[in-house]
């Protein structure tokens, strides 16, 4: 399919494509390109296995693909996969091929932090840019999977953290995360309106709840390549001015670090509070829009 067809195509989408299959038809569909560079994959109803082979490929964006499917793509750069929290989706090798060297580098890596996307993740031990999208609810067991998942980051320069759902003490997963940004120069977060710890306040044995364990935590957490943080401000403004408090307490700073806020209907109440944490000698710059 599409190498004799379209042999000059360099991008394809193919979104809620249903395939359906005869009797005694083969259950592999196979997709070549000599010419192919960016491929999106979004809802394909199939039951067999979807092949792609396309040297050229630089980009691939993939979501809700429930049929096996193998990849050969030696040149690919950017790798974006979700599984919309549904295990069935996500990355199973036994089930899910991606075919590339060993040593292969993305330029970047777009996952959910679960466990499935988190096991991709482990394919590629350094990465210019990962981006996690974390959506956690209030089960504990899930929390504490979360913690496990995450243990270990791939090693980045950039590192992008999306919250959709936080139940559980935002403080708490944020520097979990912070720990693992040892070599991260770059810090995105993006804050969701959907970060309610209340329920979990009621479960004193949930992990997000050690505040003494934090403290030190936050003692023992350095960023001394960090240079720049951004924080994409879309919930409350109290979570904006604790990871703002929470970078300045971490970072061991080696150089000046620019910490802009931006999105927040709150603007001038966060710019009040962001600049009251730091003080005017330290090299922490802070601008809120």
């Amino acid at each position: 399919m599409l190498s004799c067809r379209c042999p000059s195509l360099k991008k394809l989408e193919l979104e809620w494509v249903s395939i359906a299959l005869q009797d005694g038809a083969t259950t592999v569909l196979s997709l070549h390109s000599g010419s192919l560079e960016w491929l999106q994959i979004v809802g394909i109803q199939f039951d067999g296995r979807l092949q792609v082979a396309a040297p050229k490929l630089r980009t691939f964006h993939g979501r809700i693909i429930p049929c096996e499917f193998y990849m050969a793509a030696p040149m690919l750069a950017e790798f974006c996969w979700h599984d919309n929290n549904c295990d069935y989706n996500g990355y199973d090798p036994t089930r899910r091929r991606l075919a590339v060297a060993a040593a292969h580098r993305l330029r970047r890596l777009q996952i959910d932090a679960s466990s499935s996307g988190l096991e991709l993740m482990r394919r590629f031990k350094t990465v210019d840019e990962l981006d996690l999208t974390v959506h956690v609810t209030q089960d504990i067991e899930e929390y504490a999977r979360f913690l496990e998942d995450t243990n270990i980051l791939a090693s980045c320069e950039v590192l992008v953290v999306r919250f959709t759902k936080m139940e559980h003490t935002f403080t708490s997963a944020m520097l979990h995360l912070l720990k693992q940004c040892a070599r991260v120069r770059k810090l995105v977060v993006q804050l969701s309106s959907n970060m309610d710890d209340y329920l979990c306040k009621l479960f004193s044995e949930c992990p997000c709840r050690n505040l003494p364990e934090n403290r030190k935590q936050i003692r023992n957490t350095v960023l001394g390549l960090l240079e720049e943080a951004e924080v994409m401000d879309h919930g409350e403004a109290h979570n904006t001015v604790e990871l703002v408090r929470l970078l300045c307490k971490c970072t061991k700073i080696q150089k000046r670090v620019a910490i802009t806020v931006s999105g927040s209907k709150q603007s001038e109440h966060i710019r009040m509070k962001v600049h009251s944490i730091v003080s005017p000698n330290t090299k922490v710059e802070i601008f809120v829009r």
